[in-house]
């Protein structure tokens, strides 16, 4: 993972994070930038928290119980497989 796309991850991320706070309305724009530099920058973490994410975000959109929690599990796995020594919410 190069060090460039390790920080614009991590910068989105904050954006994710600051945005859910005051404008939830804009973060599905973000999030969606994220979840295509975790999937390039390769981090098992930077997946599992986007995919988290997501499924945080899919009752807000009415979408299935199911789908979320497939999510949750596709995530968790994620982690679990490939969990860095660091603690939980880094890469």
């Amino acid at each position: 993972m190069s060090p460039q796309l390790l920080l614009k991850v991590d910068v989105c991320w904050a954006a994710i994070v600051g945005l859910c706070i005051m404008y939830p309305s804009q973060v599905v724009n973000y999030h969606a930038r994220y979840q295509r530099m975790a999937l390039e920058a390769g981090g098992p973490s930077c997946r599992a928290r986007g995919m988290t994410m997501e499924a945080i975000f899919f009752p807000f959109l009415r979408k299935t119980s199911q789908r979320t929690t497939e999510l949750l599990q596709v995530a968790e796995s994620t982690w679990q497989r490939d969990r860095p020594s660091r603690s939980v919410g880094t890469h």
